[in-house]
């Protein structure tokens, strides 16, 4: 069997669009859920945010030097982490739950071993944002987005 020192912890790694910051996380998450409140959705212009949450302790963050994380204190308890070179949000961290530190899903270079477990604030939920809708689901692959093929994935 072996010793607790030999387990290994899955670690994980992320970055903004632009790379200038990175992060690796280590070990479990607490958390990874579907946020509708009226915060998130401003803040990252979507119908909701994926967070995945851990402890802040288990997450390094790197700045290129050419760049900088940002806060912006949304709330008399919360704050958002962004980059100041190309405007990803990347952060959350709240005094309301004091040393954990949420990321958004979608900055993760990978697949994690955390899957959504709920949504959060879905009173809030706005109207137009219907993912189950019986409207056209378009594929990458399709001639329709051919004009946008061209663009490098990050």
């Amino acid at each position: 069997m072996p010793s607790p020192q030999a387990v290994e912890k899955p670690v994980y790694s992320g970055a903004c669009q632009c790379g200038a910051i990175s992060f690796e996380t280590k070990g479990t998450a607490l958390f990874c859920s579907h946020c509708h409140c009226n915060y998130c959705r401003k803040s990252h212009g979507s119908a909701f945010v994926t967070w995945v949450g851990y402890l802040q302790e288990k997450v390094t963050i790197s700045v290129h030097e050419q760049a900088s994380l940002s806060w912006f204190e949304s709330s008399a308890f919360s704050q958002r982490g962004f980059c100041n070179r190309c405007g990803s949000r990347l952060f959350f961290k709240s005094s309301l739950c004091k040393g954990e530190l949420h990321i958004a899903r979608a900055c993760f270079n990978e697949e994690i071993d955390t899957l959504p477990e709920q949504h959060d604030f879905f009173d809030q939920t706005q109207g137009w944002a219907r993912p189950d809708a019986d409207i056209p689901k378009v594929l990458s692959s399709d001639d329709s987005l051919a004009r946008y093929k061209d663009i490098p994935r990050g």
